[in-house]
């Protein structure tokens, strides 16, 4: 996770693609998440990436796949399985307060909506939608600030 930062020399398309697999395995605890500075760092490569075809398509797996974790468990109600991205010490509601940093990337989604490549703007589609059904008051809020 350490050469997973936007300006790394080591960020490359195979390291990418292997903090994806690892956050789609669901091996990482919220704790485990937070040490590495996950979402911070999701929320960098996105700023910097959004110019790199080659690594748009792979973030927005990486944050899909992140909302939608968050987005089972609020579903729920209940605390996570051992089966979550989270692990089971931890409410829905730390689920919501862990990914809502993601919103920083919620304007760099929006301009992906209009990409050439379809696969781009679907995807881009689907995490705006889980960010407006998941913090939708909370991006309400930053727009009258």
């Amino acid at each position: 996770m350490e050469y997973f930062s936007a300006g790394h020399p080591k960020l490359n398309p195979n390291l990418i693609q292997v903090v994806k697999k690892v956050l789609e395995c669901k091996d990482l605890t919220l704790e485990e998440m937070r040490s590495y500075n996950v979402v911070e760092k999701i929320n960098s490569v996105m700023r910097v990436g959004v110019t790199e075809d080659w690594c748009v398509e792979p973030m927005l797996d990486i944050i899909y796949e992140l909302l939608f974790q968050t987005a089972e468990q609020v579903r729920s109600k209940k605390s996570p399985t051992e089966n979550s991205i989270l692990g089971e010490e931890y409410s829905y509601e730390a689920a919501l307060q862990f990914t809502q940093p993601l919103l920083k990337s919620f304007t760099l989604c929006v301009e992906l909506l209009s990409h050439s490549d379809s696969n781009i703007e679907d995807k881009s589609s689907h995490c705006v939608a889980l960010m407006l059904q998941l913090y939708g008051k909370s991006l309400l809020r930053l727009s009258h600030e």
